[in-house]
């Protein structure tokens, strides 16, 4: 089993949907034909990618190489979570004090590339579903209902915030995150597996876009 990290250019879709499956004890089947089985309660990610025609031959070659190398569900992909609306840097952008350490009088600093990270200030554990983060120094605002982040690959979606930096979340924590922790959120970060082996067919046609192809997804647990 390997992990494929699929590069962004390959991945740019019309639309995308991320779907939490509540009701089904399944995450999908392995290549041997077993059922990946979650514990009663916990949700499984359902990824569907709409990808844009492309007429760029590189890219198309590139792609067809991508889907044969995740070998139908034997293989895991990587890849961001491209939501437009993401907790990112137009909403917590990254900050620097002056050169003496210091920062302006309402803790913000000078606005430098990239977003602000958000760091655990107190450990959680596997199965919780609520996490506290640090929101000072630099500030940063906290999470809004509807953000998503990831730990260690795993995509989590916030159904909750408090002003004490509180934050809950779907689906239960997959496993123990640790004080001082960086979340993931610009893009954040799965690892999942093809829905089928039959994922990722697509026609060549010279001279021609070539045609709409989506890509479904099943969250990775046995990894």
């Amino acid at each position: 089993m390997e992990v494929i990290q699929w590069p962004r250019e390959l991945l740019r879709h019309l639309s995308a949907t991320y779907f939490l499956r509540f009701r089904s004890r399944s995450a999908g089947r392995a290549l041997s034909g077993q059922e990946q089985i979650v514990s009663s309660g916990t949700a499984s990610w359902e990824i569907r990618l709409d990808l844009s025609r492309q007429m760029n031959s590189r890219l198309m070659k590139e792609f067809d190489g991508y889907v044969a190398a995740m070998n139908g569900r034997a293989n895991i992909a990587e890849f961001g979570v491209c939501d437009p609306f993401r907790y990112g840097e137009r909403v917590s952008p990254a900050q620097r004090p002056f050169s003496d350490g210091t920062w302006f009088s309402d803790g913000t600093g000078h606005m430098v590339a990239g977003s602000e990270p958000l760091i655990i200030s107190q450990a959680a554990n596997r199965g919780d579903t609520t996490l506290h983060v640090s929101l000072t120094n630099p500030v940063r605002p906290g999470f809004r209902v509807g953000d998503e982040f990831s730990y260690d690959y795993f995509l989590y979606r916030v159904t909750g915030s408090g002003g004490d930096g509180l934050v809950q979340f779907e689906p239960r924590l997959r496993t123990d995150i640790p004080v001082g922790a960086m979340l993931i959120t610009d893009p954040p970060v799965i690892r999942a597996r093809f829905a089928s082996d039959d994922e990722g067919q697509r026609a060549r046609e010279l001279l021609r876009y070539g045609a709409a192809i989506s890509l479904n997804f099943v969250e990775a647990f046995d990894r």
